[in-house]
């Protein structure tokens, strides 16, 4: 079986090339070739893993400052625009990669909103009508029908 090694250099400008190269990797004593490690030139690696470590720590206190903001103020409708303005920040992100799947996704979400929004709206219609008929209250408004 042929021993065949590739270099793969990537053009930041979207372009792949793929070379062979036989002889350009180093050989250990016993003529065996050695894979290197690259080394980034100016990064610590405890730097990046701290940055990491940061990151995930910022990531989680966002999450549950942003969950939580309704319990935080007492107030849902608070909590309802954060989730709301979050929602767009992540479409308009969306929307920078892919319009058309942005666009897709956007519709797909106010369609199921709309939908949600009108069963929730029959159900209060049919309990309100229970608790009227519960309480004796006979005469109804059929203009508003």
């Amino acid at each position: 079986m042929a021993d065949l090694n590739y270099l793969i250099k990537i053009d930041f400008g979207g372009d792949v090339n793929v070379e062979s190269s036989q002889n350009d990797m180093p050989k250990n004593s016993a003529g065996e070739k050695v894979v290197q490690e690259s080394k980034a030139v100016g990064i610590n690696k405890s730097l990046v893993t701290s940055g990491a470590a940061a990151l995930m720590v910022g990531k989680t206190a966002f999450n549950f400052v942003k969950s939580n903001v309704g319990t935080f103020t007492g107030s849902g409708y608070k909590q309802e625009q954060v989730n709301t303005g979050l929602k767009l920040i992540g479409y308009a992100a969306f929307a920078a990669v892919n319009p058309i799947g942005a666009a897709a996704a956007l519709a797909v979400d106010v369609g199921t909103s709309a939908i949600n929004e009108s069963i929730k709206q029959t159900l209060r219609r049919k309990e309100i009508e229970f608790n009227r008929q519960k309480i004796g209250f006979t005469s109804f408004n059929r203009s508003r029908e």
